[in-house]
């Protein structure tokens, strides 16, 4: 994430706390010094990908106000979950080793991704058990 989406994020939330609504994008666009409506929508997009907003239609909720972004979702991230959503649904919660197996990649990369995954809410793990991994 560039400098610019963090001045965006920090008027966001600047303003929802004075005003408590959504901001329009004219002024975001205004006070962060951006030229174009498509320019704030990218920065809109790069806080959604990291989690800390969420939209619905004009409306913008801050989800994360820690300094630290969530890891990025990304696509073999979707393959890992779609992986795990396979192995569910046929009736076998799967361990890190054969989801590594199926997706073609290393058991640490495997990790990695469950954790982002977690961290998105897209699945939970049950602790001390061996075959953890189940849908949020």
């Amino acid at each position: 994430m560039n400098t610019k989406s963090r001045l965006v994020f920090a008027f966001i939330n600047a303003y929802l706390w004075d005003y408590n609504t959504s901001p329009e994008l004219y002024e975001i666009k205004e006070a962060c010094h951006i030229r174009s409506d498509q320019t704030v929508q990218h920065h809109l997009r790069v806080l959604e990908e990291y989690g800390m907003i969420e939209r619905h239609g004009d409306n913008i909720k801050v989800l994360n106000t820690s300094s630290k972004p969530l890891p990025r979702y990304s696509q073999l991230s979707e393959r890992i979950f779609q992986c795990i959503y396979l192995h569910i649904k046929s009736g076998n919660y799967p361990t890190q080793q054969e989801i590594a197996e199926d997706c073609e990649v290393a058991p640490q990369t495997v990790g990695r991704h469950i954790m982002v995954l977690e961290q998105h809410g897209k699945i939970k793990r049950i602790p001390y058990a061996r075959r953890s991994i189940r849908l949020a």
